[in-house]
């Protein structure tokens, strides 16, 4: 559980720095803090949890 939530703090820290660069380019993309970025780890980790369910892995059931 804590690598989990270590997880989820290193993503939406790496969200603020997406944030940082998108201001330094002129790019259309904001957060407006932590915890909205904490938020946003989170929806992409259940995102990405569902896409892993729903694609199946090419490499399952083949022998070597």
């Amino acid at each position: 559980m804590t690598l989990g939530l270590f997880a989820l703090v290193v993503n939406a820290l790496l969200f603020l720095l997406t944030d940082w660069i998108a201001d330094k380019i002129d790019l259309p993309f904001s957060i407006d803090g932590f915890w909205s970025a904490f938020w946003g780890a989170i929806v992409m980790a259940v995102v990405s949890w569902l896409i892993s369910l729903a694609v199946p892995d090419r490499w399952e059931g083949k022998a070597d």
